[in-house]
């Protein structure tokens, strides 16, 4: 994920145009802003061009993508994230609070707080099929990179309706996590009867090293016995090397009938170290899924294991 440079702040002065220097009692002065060379023009924001030229149109200001177009009033998404302060941290050490995401009427604009830094308006910078792209800034040492999956229905990698996630990272700092965010399923209108499986995206990051983690996930939820089974298949992005990391299977799954949470662990045959995953239902009638997760993993470079963490986020065929 490139991070694109937006801007230094270069601070000079003088005390001597501002006040007489030494004690011989000098007159005060500012200095005047030199004219523009003869046959041009100065445009707003300084640019210099030949007088009979048009100055370019300002740039649009940066624009809150609408993620959920059917959303037009206040509204408080649920949302499920992770965070990492800095690279070798242990997935148990990862920041699971402080995490929110909202729509703002007034400004129409979607509002994302992290832990690592306080709320901040979602900005597009750039886009491709498949995320929005943009960079939130606080302060010379406070901007955070943010992409913002696309839940419509041209996406290439998922299409979603009610369920998006967020990939954040610090400009300056260490923090780097994600968090799925999406309208929560009311708990009267969750199925309690018949069957439903949920093909997921995952998507995540390895705690050891800068790669990335993709892949998918099954969900298969037996609504009217309250039962839950699926597996998790991570494949990692690393060096310009896919490596697929196999299969992890659901174990001690912990879903009810009529509930609209769930979780459980996640078990790999080269390892006793157990996973997690927790989750939530999304749509009007459970028609997506959203869920964070961590995980061991076996580090292709080292051959020694190590950890996950990341997002999934699904829905029915």
């Amino acid at each position: 994920m490139s991070k694109t440079l937006l801007g230094r702040l270069l601070v000079t002065g003088s005390a001597c145009a501002i006040a007489s220097c030494g004690g011989g009692g000098g007159s005060s002065f500012v200095a005047s802003t030199p004219p523009p060379p003869a046959g041009t023009k100065v445009c707003p924001g300084g640019l210099t061009i030949p007088v009979g030229d048009p100055c370019p149109a300002s740039p649009p200001p940066p624009v809150s993508p609408a993620v959920f177009p059917g959303v037009t009033t206040d509204t408080d998404f649920s949302a499920l994230g992770l965070e990492a302060t800095a690279m070798n941290t242990s997935a148990s050490a990862l920041k699971r609070d402080g995490f929110s995401v909202r729509y703002d009427a007034a400004t129409k604009g979607y509002l994302i707080d992290l832990p690592s830094r306080g709320e901040f308006r979602f900005e597009k910078n750039s886009e491709d099929s498949s995320y929005w792209h943009g960079f939130a800034a606080s302060g010379f040492y406070g901007g955070t990179v943010v992409d913002v999956l696309k839940p419509v229905s041209t996406n290439p990698e998922i299409q979603l309706t009610y369920t998006s996630f967020g990939v954040t990272s610090g400009y300056y700092t260490s923090e780097f996590g994600f968090v799925a965010f999406g309208q929560a399923t009311p708990s009267s209108a969750i199925p309690v009867t018949g069957s439903a499986t949920y093909n997921a995206l995952v998507a995540g990051r390895p705690l050891d090293l800068n790669g990335l983690v993709k892949g998918s996930a099954m969900f298969q939820f037996n609504f009217g016995a309250g039962t839950l089974s699926g597996h998790f298949d991570p494949v990692l992005l690393y060096n310009g090397v896919d490596t697929n990391l196999g299969t992890y299977a659901f174990t001690n799954t912990v879903f009810g009938v009529g509930s609209a949470a769930f979780s459980g662990q996640l078990t790999h045959s080269g390892t006793s170290t157990l996973g997690s995953f927790d989750g939530l239902f999304t749509g009007p009638a459970a028609e997506e899924l959203m869920s964070r997760w961590t995980a061991p993993y076996l580090n292709p470079t080292t051959q020694q294991w190590n950890e996950m963490f990341g997002v999934m986020v699904g829905k029915k065929p």
